[in-house]
């Protein structure tokens, strides 16, 4: 089962480089793809808050 809805997966991008995101299912994040970024997803709804932010 997706984490996030796909067309939510679609626009979604990494807030620190702009890059899209993938799912990890098993993690239960997002993963930047060009950078070592990771996003939790709890309940369905993504924290994109920046690393440095959290």
């Amino acid at each position: 089962m997706a984490l996030v809805e796909p067309w939510l997966l679609e626009i979604l991008r990494c807030p620190v480089c702009r890059a899209p995101v993938t799912e990890d299912e098993a993690a239960s994040v997002l993963r930047c793809t060009a950078a070592d970024h990771v996003y939790p997803v709890v309940e369905g709804v993504p924290n994109m808050l920046p690393p440095e932010d959290r």
